[in-house]
């Protein structure tokens, strides 16, 4: 299977009303990510998710897999996501291998980090640390106490964070309870990594553990593997962007 990617010129049309400023191994089981209340509390957890790219022309069949109706615990929620990445100039979070954004979803903000990350054939794991903003505008105060202490306390990269580049994209998500009684989230995410005038298309399907076990999580994936045309990926959306800004700067 042949997947070619394709780097195309984005209208600034498609930048308008993007916010200004724009996230679990454990032991065997894996706790649930706590839910995020309110301004003041924040959830702290380790990302564990498999991704995989899928056909932009076999995305639509992916609603109508009964390996995933099944077990779903509601009929899937279509969320459309904005997010902005952040860095300095001369990249200082990408160099300590963290990333930065703030995402729009449903009215309301919500500022993530993640860094640590483990990727191998499609697993990702990562720390990351989110929490609910009151508007898009960054609060690395927030960090202090968290995995990224330092970046909390570190005023003066603070100072000089700036928007980097976007992802705009639906999200059809579900939540489903597997055989072994883990729950993951399913996300089929269409839409766009944005740099300037260059952009990339992102569609993938995503499987995150909230609770359980990862090996009931990974029988899953191979059981979604064997019925459905699908590549392993282990590109994130944030390393996308920051290879659209390298070619950018090549141009």
């Amino acid at each position: 299977m042949l997947f070619v990617i394709f780097v195309v010129k984005i209208p600034g049309s498609v930048l308008h009303n993007v916010p200004h400023f724009q996230s679990r191994p454990q032991e065997l089981a894996y706790p649930a990510r706590r839910a995020i209340t309110d301004s003041r509390r924040c959830s702290l957890a380790k990302e564990i998710e498999f991704k995989f790219l899928v056909e932009p022309e076999r995305a639509d069949q992916v609603k109508e897999l009964t390996l995933i109706s099944s077990k779903a615990e509601a009929p899937p929620k279509l969320l459309h996501l904005i997010s902005t990445y952040y860095d300095t100039a001369d990249l200082q979070l990408r160099s300590l291998g963290l990333g930065l954004r703030i995402r729009s979803v449903e009215g309301g903000w919500i500022q993530t980090m993640k860094g640590g990350a483990s990727r191998s054939d499609g697993l990702s794991i990562r720390e990351e640390v989110e929490f609910p903003l009151q508007s898009n505008q960054l609060d690395c105060s927030k960090l202090i106490g968290s995995a990224f202490d330092n970046i909390g306390h570190d005023t003066e990269l603070h100072s000089r964070l700036e928007p980097m580049f976007i992802t705009d994209f639906h999200r059809l998500r579900w939540v489903l309870l597997l055989d072994d009684g883990s729950r993951i989230e399913v996300a089929l995410d269409r839409g766009a990594v944005v740099h300037g005038a260059l952009g990339e298309p992102i569609c993938e399907l995503e499987l995150e553990l909230i609770s359980g076990t990862l090996a009931g999580m990974e029988d899953f994936s191979k059981q979604l593997l064997a019925s459905f045309h699908l590549t392993r990926g282990n590109r994130s959306k944030a390393q996308r962007g920051y290879e659209l800004m390298q070619q950018a700067n090549k141009s």
